[in-house]
């Protein structure tokens, strides 16, 4: 049963009121108008996903482990990855420190900044990250631009992971422009010992993302989110399958399990665990596959016993 398979849970979010600070020192402002449809977008979200509407909880960060501690332990999750959305993220750094054996950190950086690589180094090796996270259409780059090859040739170094977001996204000062996860194919050849992660399978470049299976065998791919996108595709896909399609052109050892838990009102999202547990016993995915699936392919990637 995959209910007795160890999750380690690969695609995961922090989000307090001192991560909300740190997002708010990077981020462009919004003018009013922008931040009032920004808003009226959040709420139908919100309605659609019936997640309700609530500011950032004021806990310290060893408050939010403790919260996140039992969250797991309610749902059965041995581990979980925590991507940074901000430059500098000490809170993030301070909440993993709690339990380090079962909470990892992905850090997050500008990759054309001087500097940018000489930063993931330090907060790889003196921090305690254990990869980097990327969000494309919000810090309004283009993956394959050069001037971000130093970040990834110092990650192919340290050995560690870059997780990337492509595709849509709930923050309204995203630019679609920059989300085709068929940018990341020349990074992928250029850096074929660098292991690179496509978040949300595209979230909606689905087409896309498998294409990069094909030509690139360090390309991964997470399960991660509640799966909206499918929704808006020529022919809206189930998760099975989605998952399907996954299996047959990742194969069970690059994909990545994940639900992008993040809202403390909202707690785990033990429902898209139990979803996608169920689509891979309806696929008859062997035990084995499974177990990688659900954590010992993040874990391999961490270079962490399993």
């Amino acid at each position: 049963m995959t209910a007795d398979v160890k999750i380690l849970d690969g695609h995961m979010h922090l989000l307090t009121a001192e991560t909300e600070r740190e997002e708010l020192a990077w981020l462009p402002p919004m003018s009013p108008a922008v931040a009032a449809a920004a808003g009226r977008r959040r709420e139908r979200y919100e309605r659609e996903q019936a997640i309700p509407s609530a500011a950032p909880g004021g806990e310290a960060a060893d408050a939010a482990a403790a919260r996140w501690l039992a969250e797991l332990d309610r749902s059965g999750i041995a581990a979980a990855v925590f991507l940074a959305l901000a430059p500098k993220p000490e809170t993030l750094r301070r909440f993993v420190t709690a339990a380090p054996e079962r909470l990892f950190a992905f850090t997050f950086v500008h990759p054309w900044e001087p500097g940018a690589a000489a930063t993931l180094e330090a907060d790889i090796r003196q921090g305690g990250f254990r990869g980097l996270k990327l969000y494309p259409s919000i810090q309004r780059f283009h993956v394959h631009d050069e001037r971000a090859y130093p970040v990834y040739g110092r990650a192919e170094a340290l050995g560690i992971p870059i997780v990337f977001h492509f595709g849509v996204t709930l923050d309204y000062r995203s630019d679609l422009r920059y989300s085709n996860p068929l940018d990341l194919h020349a990074v992928a050849r250029d850096f074929p010992a660098l292991n690179l992660i496509v978040a949300h399978a595209g979230a909606g470049f689905f087409r896309e993302t498998l294409f990069l299976a094909y030509h690139c065998a360090n390309v991964h791919v997470d399960t991660s989110g509640s799966g909206t996108w499918m929704r808006y595709l020529q022919r809206p896909l189930t998760l099975q399958e989605a998952l399907r399609r996954l299996l047959d052109v990742f194969g069970p050892d690059r994909i990545l399990f994940g639900t992008d838990s993040r809202h403390a009102s909202e707690g785990y999202r033990h429902w898209l665990l139990q979803a996608q547990r169920e689509a891979l016993e309806a696929l008859e995915v062997p035990e084995e596959a499974r177990r990688r699936i659900l954590g010992g392919t993040m874990a391999r990637l961490l270079k962490i016993p399993w």
